[in-house]
């Protein structure tokens, strides 16, 4: 049932990534940019997947958990048919790629294992870093990419630029008991 429930799995993904590029081209011209980013997500889960990368699993799951939590919408607003099939067939990608026998043929197959020799331990690291980033990697193309007020775009750019400032200081906010976020140099 592996074979089958990829196939479903690919089914899924590529009818999203063949959706946000197809609203992308005929869609208003200020929802490209961020439907265009979309189709390029899901088609590098669709590609990965295909092509048995072994780590597409993760990150083909972690993108079927961004969309399950259209779920948790409906729960506030009541049955909306679109947002319903969008979760659900998210929900289906993440059931369909789960389990022993789909992660034997990624991230435990012998091609793996002889190409990059990774631990158990830095599996499971890396498995909840990809899956993060499968989930993630959709929101921040939409919080990127849409279109907003302009007062909302130079706000938040001010306060990114803030952060970065800090993280570029290496050094902790005022008031703060910390003064050296990272130590440089050799261990004592």
């Amino acid at each position: 049932m592996v074979g089958i429930r990829r196939a479903i799995a690919l089914l899924l993904l590529g009818f999203y990534v063949t959706q946000f590029g197809m609203t992308a081209l005929l869609g208003p011209d200020e929802f490209f940019p961020a439907y265009l980013g979309l189709a390029l997500c899901y088609g590098l889960a669709f590609i990965g997947l295909a092509d048995e990368w072994f780590w597409a699993r993760w990150f083909a799951i972690g993108v079927g958990n961004f969309g399950s939590l259209m779920l948790l919408v409906l729960l506030q607003i009541g049955m909306e048919p679109i947002l319903a099939f969008f979760g659900f067939t998210h929900l289906a990608i993440t059931v369909l790629l789960s389990g022993e026998g789909m992660a034997a043929r990624y991230e435990y197959s012998e091609q793996t294992s002889e190409r990059w020799n990774l631990q158990e331990e830095s599996l499971i690291l890396l498995r909840r870093a990809v899956k993060s980033a499968g989930s993630t990697i959709p929101l921040l193309i939409l919080y990127a990419l849409m279109p907003r007020p302009e007062f909302f775009t130079f706000g938040t750019a001010a306060v990114a630029l803030a952060g970065w400032g800090g993280l570029m200081a290496l050094t902790a906010w005022p008031g703060s008991s910390a003064t050296k976020l990272v130590r440089v140099g050799p261990l004592p």
